[in-house]
């Protein structure tokens, strides 16, 4: 899926960011590990009732990731987990 979320990222609208848990590449150049709130802050803009939340991964991460969202105060309505 990553091609297709690329081609997303293509138009300014979105921003695409990758974590995975361990990088084994040197050609690595998104994030590492847990997903962390101070990532989220980091790489989203403020939490507005105009901004889409999408994210994909295992169930314990959705979880994670959510609750991120929650506590900086995303609307549930426009977060998205598949």
């Amino acid at each position: 899926m990553k091609e297709e979320l690329d081609r997303f990222g293509e138009d300014s609208r979105f921003k695409i960011h990758y974590t995975i848990d361990k990088v084994t590449s040197k050609d690595w150049q998104g994030f590492e590990g847990y997903v962390t709130k101070e990532m989220v802050k980091k790489v989203f803009p403020e939490a507005s009732d105009k901004i889409l939340m999408t994210f994909c991964g295992n169930k314990p991460m959705k979880k994670l990731v959510f609750d991120i969202f929650e506590e900086l105060k995303y609307n549930e309505d426009l977060v998205t987990r598949f």
